[in-house]
């Protein structure tokens, strides 16, 4: 209310109604009984908001006259269907946000985990060979040490292959878990039902233009 009322929007408008003071309100306007209860429903709703910007304090002097002119306003209801509006439209997008079935989650986890397993298995079927077969050549002299051009600058760093079982295993990790993902996360949006017709539409134009580029290629060749 206060800052209603320092932009002096309805200042000209409420010249000729606000009252000044608290008792005189009481007395002519809102009515009230012994328990301290005051009402004030005879009131209009433009005089009973200029009442509330001429006397900004009644929060602290009198909350119950604050409290009746409040509700004669009609500003109290306002904003309590404006809260509950935007309340049911969050709770409304967050219901729909939601994915509508069970198997919208759990498939595309059992791919995503599917995926990252077969990716680390095949990662760790490629780094055992590699390795292994990097250590004979190594050993049998198939790559030179002792005799390599290099080896005044192998022999200065030797700690350096420590980082080559860590590299295998974070490695392998990453790339198993990124790859799950990415896979889990292209199925989920095909599945969900917010993103469903869109990744279909957008399948469908690639596909499209896939059999375009190679119908192309094939009709150029002949």
């Amino acid at each position: 209310m206060k800052n209603l009322n320092a932009t002096g929007i309805l200042e000209a408008y409420c010249e000729d109604v606000v009252m000044d003071g608290q008792q005189e309100i009481l007395d002519s306007i809102c009515e009230f009984d012994t328990s301290g209860n005051v009402t004030c429903s005879n009131l209009e709703s433009a005089e009973a908001t200029c009442i509330l910007l001429e006397n900004p304090t009644l929060n602290v002097d009198n909350p119950n006259l604050r409290d009746a002119l409040l509700e004669a306003s009609g500003l109290e209801r306002i904003v309590t269907n404006f809260r509950n509006s935007v309340s049911d439209t969050l709770s409304s997008f967050g219901r729909d946000m939601l994915p509508e079935k069970l198997w919208m989650v759990t498939i595309p986890l059992g791919i995503a985990i599917a995926f990252a397993f077969y990716t680390a298995m095949r990662n760790t079927l490629m780094y055992i060979p590699s390795v292994t077969a990097t250590i004979i050549e190594l050993r049998t002299g198939v790559i030179p040490s002792l005799r390599d051009p290099d080896f005044e600058k192998y022999r200065k760093k030797p700690d350096t292959i420590t980082l080559l079982t860590g590299a295998l295993f974070w490695g392998c990790f990453i790339s198993s878990l990124l790859s799950g993902a990415i896979m889990g996360f292209i199925v989920f949006l095909f599945l969900w039902q917010q993103t469903s017709y869109g990744a279909f539409q957008f399948l469908i134009v690639g596909v499209g233009f896939i059999f375009f580029l190679i119908l192309r290629k094939i009709v150029s060749k002949v």
